[in-house]
């Protein structure tokens, strides 16, 4: 998440002194709100004291008895029309933070963006 907001910055603003940037957005993203967490901020957990905190604004289920949760699994797998054990999935994977297309060159001369040279494609990734 750090890599992609810093590559952002950076692009938006034609520059490449990543350090000067980094300190900024970090504290950028531990300022912002995040869903994982029920949309708190980093920042606003300061132990694992304040796990009931996170599970409150998550909205995570109290704990389930052990006899409705043999009888919601019953449910389930009698219920066909939901995936079961062996059904094929198409899985949708995020690119890797470190992979190859991450990274799309833009070929530019300060406050001018260069056409593409003869034979090359404009904003193909490497």
């Amino acid at each position: 998440m750090v890599k992609r907001r810093l590559y952002r910055l950076l692009r938006a603003l034609l520059i490449t002194d990543w350090p000067k940037y980094l300190r900024k957005t970090v504290e950028a993203i531990n300022n912002s709100p995040n869903s994982a967490i029920g949309y708190l901020k980093p920042v606003d957990i300061k132990s694992s004291y304040d796990d009931p905190k996170i599970d409150k604004a998550v909205g995570f289920p109290k704990d389930v008895p052990v006899k409705e949760q043999k009888q919601r699994q019953k449910a389930y797998e009698n219920d066909q029309s939901q995936l079961q054990v062996g059904d094929h999935v198409y899985l949708d994977f995020p690119p890797a933070t470190m992979e190859k297309g991450f990274d799309t060159p833009v070929r530019f001369i300060p406050n001018n963006l260069v056409p593409p040279i003869a034979g090359e494609k404009f904003l193909e990734a490497v």
